[in-house]
C-alpha cells in the first residue's frame, strides 16, 4: 500500500505543482478543490488520486474530513495549503476591512489548526504537517514594486500567514510527545499569475533576478516528507531563491 498525503487546495498555482510531484513521487494524494472544473484537470491521475469537493468557508468541512481521516492507516502527512481570492479586497491605502481580516485570519489560521488537529486524533500514522506560507509572513512588501498600494500582496494575508507562522512553531511542541513533525514553507513570487511590468521589477530586487517557477516549490516539501530529515520540526523555512536577503 502506498503512503497517502493530504493536500487542502491542490488545484491552484502551487498546490497542482505539489499534487503533481507527489504522485510523481509515488505517494497516493487525496486533495480538495471548491470546483467540479477543477476536479476535472486530474482524471488522468485518478488511479493515484482522490479529490474532494471541499469549501473551507462552509460549517461543514468537518465532517467531509471525519470521513477522509477516520482510521486512515496509509495518511502520511497534511500539507495545509488552501486559500481563496474572496476576501482580498484593500482599499487605495492597501487597507482591508475587519470582517475580510477577520474571514481571512480564519481560512488561512483556524483550518489549519482545525484540519491539524482533526488528523492528529483520527489518523493512525500521521508522521508530519507541512504548512503552506509566504515570505510576507515575516516581511512587509516593499511599495517600490507596486503601481499602487491596493496591488500590494493584501495586509490581512500577510497577517493570518504571520499567525500561521507561529501556530506551526506551537503545534511542534505540542504534538512533540506524538512524534508528529509541523514545520512551514514561506514561498516567495512565483511565476503564473503576475503581469511582466511586475515580474521584471521583482527580477530586479532578487539577487538571483528571477522569481519562483511552480516546479520549485516541491522540493521543501519533499526534502520535509523524508523521514531522514527528522530533525527538521517547527521551522519556518524560507523557500524564495534569496529574495528576502537584501
Amino acid at each position: 500500500m502506498a503512503s497517502e498525503v493530504f493536500v487542502s487546495g491542490g488545484t491552484g498555482l502551487i498546490g497542482s505543482e505539489i499534487v503533481d510531484q507527489l504522485m510523481r513521487d509515488g505517494f497516493d494524494v487525496i486533495t480538495t478543490t471548491t470546483t467540479k472544473k477543477k476536479a476535472g484537470d486530474f482524471v488522468k491521475h485518478s488511479r493515484k488520486l482522490r479529490v474532494e469537493r471541499i469549501d473551507f468557508t462552509n460549517s461543514d468541512f468537518a465532517d467531509r474530513l471525519k470521513n477522509i481521516f477516520s482510521n486512515n492507516k496509509a495518511l502520511v502527512a497534511i500539507i495545509n495549503n488552501a486559500r481563496s481570492l474572496k476576501f482580498f479586497e484593500t482599499n487605495d491605502q492597501g487597507l482591508c476591512q475587519p470582517d475580510d481580516l477577520i474571514s481571512e485570519f480564519n481560512l488561512d489560521v483556524v483550518i489549519p489548526y482545525k484540519i491539524s488537529l482533526m488528523a492528529v486524533e483520527l489518523v493512525p500514522n500521521l508522521e508530519t504537517i507541512i504548512n503552506i506560507s509566504s515570505q510576507y509572513a515575516s516581511r512587509v512588501p516593499n511599495p517600490n514594486l507596486y503601481n499602487s498600494n491596493s496591488e500590494m500582496s493584501p495586509i490581512q494575508y500577510n497577517v493570518a500567514k504571520a499567525a500561521l507562522n507561529k501556530i506551526t512553531k506551537e503545534l511542534a511542541v505540542r504534538l512533540g510527545e506524538r512524534k508528529i513533525r509541523v514545520n512551514c514553507i514561506e514561498f516567495g513570487g512565483v511565476e503564473g499569475r503576475a503581469p511582466n511590468a511586475f515580474i521584471n521589477r521583482y527580477n530586479a530586487k532578487a539577487p538571483h533576478s528571477r522569481m519562483l517557477k511552480a516546479s520549485e516549490c516541491y522540493g521543501p516539501i519533499k526534502m520535509l516528507l523524508d523521514k531522514n530529515n527528522s530533525a527538521i520540526n517547527g521551522a519556518v523555512i524560507e523557500a524564495n531563491a534569496g529574495w528576502t536577503l537584501c
